[in-house]
């Protein structure tokens, strides 16, 4: 049995999505991580289908750990887009036979609120995809925020360029803003990896050659499930945007933050072009006490030998 008063224990929320699964195969591989549950949500691709891809990721490595699936929907408004990078089915259109397993009974906001109620203080929330399950827990329970270790969050912009419908909103935060709005309210312990910093750590091309070299069935599933995205964003970067993986690294070892800013980070809920944007008071023009710590840098080699690791039976 794994000692788990040396393993970092994370409770992970997600929408998988291509990238996310990968997030998943990072934090389930590595040998200081137990992952105590996984959450699902309506985001990249519908819930049925996200719920069905983190339980197929669970089984191809073999691991013992629980999904709970979570809201259908955004809280408010439901999206008129989602996302176009993660193929039709989530995964790349790679096709993986029905997982035997099945999502536990009870919903994951509920989830989110029970397992921290049994291990105070103790977990990592990871927060991948639009934050709908997390908003909910956090109105039906508002110490939650209290009895969470940290809260991780792959989300908002820092500058006003993003990559969802709306020219300035990054996905997450577009699919559910004001879920986002009730978290940005609440958490204090937030530590937010945003768009901007995304797209400065894009995986190049060179670095893709590296894991592509890597064998065996979980480096197999990497290979099958980016193909699709290697096509769309190489002939733009010559790289490729991992956003999920990058906020799990974070989150298993926060001493690859190179650089960060601590500043108050709200987001808009009712431009018509705007709708989703983050905005961080950059300038203290607000007056409020800054609620989230930004992330700015990594240290990128460090991350790449993470994905490397990761990929690398058993």
């Amino acid at each position: 049995m794994a000692d788990l008063s040396a393993s970092k224990r994370l409770i992970i929320d997600t929408d998988p999505g291509v990238d996310d699964a990968h997030a998943l195969i990072l934090a389930l591989s590595h040998p200081a991580v137990h992952v105590e549950a996984i959450t699902t949500v309506a985001g990249n691709v519908g819930l049925e289908q996200t719920t069905r891809n983190a339980l197929t990721v669970v089984e191809i490595l073999g691991k013992n750990v629980p999904v709970y699936a979570g809201c259908a929907d955004s809280l408010v408004r439901s999206p008129p887009r989602r996302a176009v990078s993660h193929g039709s089915n989530g995964l790349g259109d790679a096709n993986f036979p029905p997982p035997r397993r099945f999502p536990e009974a009870e919903a994951a906001a509920l989830a989110l609120i029970h397992l921290t109620r049994c291990m105070p203080g103790e977990c990592t929330l990871v927060a991948l995809g639009p934050l709908t399950n997390l908003a909910l827990a956090t109105r039906l329970d508002p110490s939650l925020p209290d009895r969470a270790r940290r809260l991780v969050v792959l989300g908002g912009v820092i500058s006003g360029r993003g990559n969802a419908w709306l020219p300035a909103a990054e996905f997450n935060f577009y699919v559910d803003p004001e879920a986002a709005l009730v978290v940005l309210e609440h958490w204090r312990n937030l530590l937010l990896v945003p768009w901007e910093t995304v797209e400065r750590h894009r995986l190049k091309a060179a670095e893709l050659e590296e894991l592509f070299a890597i064998e065996g069935k979980k480096a197999e599933f990497f290979r099958r499930t980016i193909r699709q995205r290697l096509e769309q964003q190489l002939p733009l970067y010559n790289a490729v945007n991992e956003p999920d993986p990058l906020a799990m690294a974070v989150a298993i070892d926060e001493s690859l933050v190179l650089r960060s800013a601590k500043k108050a980070v709200t987001v808009e809920c009712f431009g018509s072009l705007t709708r989703g944007q983050s905005i961080v008071d950059w300038n203290d023009i607000l007056g409020k006490e800054p609620n989230a710590e930004i992330v700015l840098e990594v240290d990128h080699r460090r991350y790449v030998e993470m994905l490397k690791q990761s990929l690398s039976e058993p």
